[in-house]
């Protein structure tokens, strides 16, 4: 029996939200500590690259 093929779109999703998960919380934790949101943000990306 074959695998099943994967679904890119749904990939995307998953990797779209867990993205804007990671930033929510990276934001409030820099917002927080009073760093700012923009900081915040970049950190976020630069984990998730």
């Amino acid at each position: 029996m074959a695998d099943a093929p994967h679904n890119l779109v749904a990939d995307v999703m998953l990797g779209g939200v867990v993205l804007l998960g990671a930033a929510l919380i990276a934001v409030l934790l820099f917002r927080r500590l009073g760093l700012g949101a923009v900081l915040g943000y970049l950190v976020a990306g630069i984990a998730w690259s």
